[in-house]
């Protein structure tokens, strides 16, 4: 069963991508004579993920190992779960 979706990254920094590259713009499937610059990504087997998403953060949290969970975490909060839902409803 799927309990939820993650967005991961990838993780430009730790891949030490650089590279820059001039491409063709595509419009509506047909390739133009426009290009702009884009940048060439090397393989990654590691990538950044969004542990602090406001609506699956329960979930992701259950799966990030303990240690990495304490390393990124913020001050504590006694609020936080009412912290969370006011920030949830000004992006609503």
């Amino acid at each position: 069963n799927i309990l939820s979706a993650v967005n991961v990254q990838h993780d430009c920094a730790s891949s030490s991508c650089g590279e820059f590259v001039s491409v063709n713009i595509q419009q509506e499937r047909t390739e133009t004579t426009k290009t702009k610059t884009s940048l060439v990504h090397k393989y990654a087997s590691h990538f950044v993920l969004n542990a602090h998403s406001l609506h699956n953060y329960a979930l992701i949290s259950q799966v990030i190992p303990q240690p990495l969970r304490m390393a990124m975490s913020l001050p504590f909060l006694p609020n936080s779960r009412e912290v969370r839902l006011k920030a949830a409803r000004t992006v609503r």
